[in-house]
């Protein structure tokens, strides 16, 4: 006798299907997987840092293969999705959000896909989903998983993570040991009480297994800190060297030992923000967000599947991104009602990796279980836009609508040692060493220029210090570049434009916002109920 059987929601495609449980099907299910286990699952050929296992076959993948072009539907207008009642991550409104954004989110195409990273060098100028690690010169623990999860990030000195309840968008009162966390994804989904989504878990430097055998994408190498680092690390070498010359006067070992001093004070709290672990139940949602002081992201999924809704970072989407951002009143409407036809699509299954540039306006829907692997850096080429959002971050942290973890935190501290150890030796030997693209150099400068200003923030350098880099780089500028009257004068950036006040509107008090982790941000609200 045939029985029907109701299997999983296709991830990609969002569609339920039927399929016939009967002898026949269930001998070639067999006859799939012990083919794809006797030929392997992974291309041994690829050396270890290019291999990724790849999933078992079975009916799951074959039927959603089978429906791949069936067209989206949902029973829900524009603007009944977008106007649900319930809270944003809650069960009936994860509910709502799964029935229609297929078809409401998905309404622009500016993403590529490449096959592999084999010509990956750099960050792409749009979202890019990479399906293969082949090229990307990644290095992957193969074995991470649920099971393992313990043995790759257990360490005495990195017990706990903070574990954020997605139903509830917040994070829980008390920190969760690794193996709690495990012991709850064995708890079947639907008798689940919280949704686990563990965001801001930072392994670099952490010493776990997970921190030693990960290396990131090769092209993070061409970072903004990469480079910075690289620099100060050949600097602290001369030093060295140069201290350890019997004949240096005692003058000049003193300001020797104190250049040493600072460099080691710099790369002992350097930024380290390259290997996220994040681990999210099916169901988790993270709210519409630009990542921390506009930097770039990679995104490699190990397990399961993660859904990006991504806006481009144009003049009109980023004005709306802030003012919503800025605003200290409950919100009427979605930040996607008034962005509404601008989203596209993006789905990243187990073995792919996304890489997305500065500034892109997204969320996130994880439609099952996953482990992911990601890291944030900062890029030459976007220095203007990273001080942008670096400032209206600042701004939100004065409101109190942001707490101090959820910056860039080292942001001001980064551009303060980038422009006084690599930008004045550019503009100095300007004459002597031509750079090769003399454009984007003074696109660099003119950003530093305008945007370069005294903060508390910059811990590395005391206030003088700040005025005289600044004061430096002023006269460093060639002036064909730049007219000395249109040179600021000013030591602070013009005011960034915030959310309009309605006087006849009482203000709502902002609520510190716990979301706004380090790798992945939603800014929550006092009172917000879309």
């Amino acid at each position: 006798m045939r029985v029907k059987q109701e299997i999983k929601q296709e991830v990609e495609e969002d569609v339920f299907v039927v399929f016939e449980d009967t002898p026949m099907s269930r001998a070639a299910n067999r006859q799939a997987a012990t083919s794809n286990t006797e030929n392997g699952s992974m291309d041994q050929s690829l050396p270890i840092e290019d291999r990724h296992p790849a999933p078992i076959v079975d009916l799951d993948h074959q039927l959603a293969a089978r429906n791949r072009d069936k067209i989206h539907t949902t029973h829900l207008s524009y603007k009944d999705f977008v106007g649900q009642p319930s809270k944003i991550g809650s069960r009936p409104w994860i509910s709502g959000f799964k029935d229609g954004e297929p078809v409401h989110m998905d309404q622009q195409k500016f993403c590529q896909t490449l096959e592999d990273g084999t010509n990956l060098f750099s960050v792409p100028q749009v979202p890019t989903l990479v399906k293969r690690i082949k090229g990307l010169n990644m290095k992957i623990p193969l074995n991470l998983g649920f099971p393992s999860l313990h043995e790759y990030l257990q360490s005495q000195e990195h017990a706990d993570v903070t574990v954020i309840d997605s139903f509830k968008q917040k994070a829980l009162s008390k920190k969760m040991k690794i193996s709690e966390v495990i012991n709850r994804f064995k708890t079947p989904a639907h008798e689940r009480d919280i949704c686990i989504n563990i965001l801001s878990n930072e392994e670099s430097g952490s010493g776990t297994k997970f921190d030693k055998e990960f290396r990131p994408p090769r092209l993070v190498e061409e970072s903004l800190e990469k480079r910075l680092e690289r620099v100060l690390i050949r600097k602290k070498d001369r030093v060295e060297e140069e201290l350890e010359d019997e004949l240096i006067t005692e003058q000049r070992k003193e300001e020797l030992t104190e250049q040493k001093k600072r460099i080691e004070q710099q790369m002992n709290t350097f930024p380290k923000y390259l290997k996220f672990v994040i681990v999210s139940m099916g169901g988790s949602f993270t709210k519409v967000h630009i990542d921390f002081s506009a930097s770039s992201v990679f995104y490699h999924v190990f397990k399961g599947t993660k859904i990006f809704y991504l806006a481009q970072p144009t003049e009109e989407n980023i004005k709306i991104y802030k003012e919503y951002e800025t605003s200290v009143k409950t919100k009427k409407k979605w930040i996607v009602e008034a962005m509404e036809n601008q989203w596209e699509r993006l789905v990243i299954k187990a073995g792919m990796t996304a890489i997305i540039p500065s500034g892109y306006i997204h969320a996130v829907y994880t439609p099952e279980d996953s482990i992911v692997v990601g890291g944030n850096f900062l890029m030459e080429d976007q220095i203007a836009r990273q001080f942008e959002l670096s400032r209206v971050e600042e701004k939100m942290l004065e409101k109190g609508m942001l707490d101090y973890g959820s910056l860039y935190k080292e942001f001001n501290n980064v551009m303060f040692s980038y422009t006084e150890n690599i930008l004045f030796e550019k503009l100095a030997n300007l004459q002597e060493n031509p750079v090769d693209d003399i454009e984007e150099l003074k696109e660099q400068t003119s950003a530093m220029m305008n945007n370069l200003s005294k903060s508390d923030l910059a811990t590395w350098y005391s206030e003088e210090e700040q005025k005289q880099i600044i004061e430096k780089l002023k006269q460093l500028i060639p002036v064909e570049w730049v007219p000395v009257e249109k040179i600021p004068e000013a030591e602070v950036p013009v005011a960034i434009p915030m959310a309009p006040v309605e006087a006849e509107e009482p203000e709502a008090v902002p609520e510190l916002n716990l979301m706004r982790t380090r790798h992945q941000r939603a800014c929550k609200r006092a009172g917000e109920d879309f």
